[in-house]
């Protein structure tokens, strides 16, 4: 079993192609990426999915039946109830697990960090932090890792290889 993280997907969002320099066909590529994940695989989803009912189900249809779906929710998300009813397998604002030897939080943005050795979180895209919610920069430290999935060519990344990186 894998864990595999990916965040700010925003499928089916036209403006996030300008927002974010992303290439018209960045949906595409997200639903390509997906087709590494396996089906005893647990895809971690650090928020922002979809910008529409149907980029949502787009998205859980390019993934695995099987795989575990866990979805932190971000800022353009709709209720857990929502996204429970649309498939996935657990929705919450963060969570934490230990894996490889790390106590690590899953965010959808940076918050305090408490226990943790580290935290993974998305949000930002590839903008500077300064120019999303920069008082979020009071948080950060050592122990935050950003994840910008237009750095990862619209891949999910696999846990183990975030974890060697920091």
């Amino acid at each position: 079993m894998r864990y595999w993280i990916t965040t700010d997907t925003h499928v089916d969002h036209k403006n996030i192609i300008k927002y974010c320099n992303r290439p018209e066909n960045c949906d595409e590529l997200i639903m390509d990426g997906l087709s590494l994940v396996g089906p005893r695989d647990v895809i971690v989803h650090l928020g922002d999915v979809a910008f529409s009912s149907r980029g949502e189900e787009e998205y859980m249809m390019h993934l695995p039946y099987f795989c575990k779906k866990w979805l932190i929710l971000g800022n353009h998300d709709k209720s857990m109830k929502y996204h429970i009813e649309s498939g996935w397998d657990w929705a919450g604002e963060s969570m934490t697990i230990r894996r490889h030897g790390k106590l690590i939080k899953f965010s959808h943005k940076p918050v305090p960090i408490g226990e943790e050795d580290i935290q993974i979180h998305g949000h930002f895209h590839n903008n500077p932090m300064e120019y999303c919610e920069g008082w979020l920069q009071e948080y950060y430290t050592s122990k935050h890792y950003l994840l910008v999935l237009e750095d990862v060519n619209y891949m999910p990344v696999r846990l183990h290889d975030i974890l060697k990186r920091v």
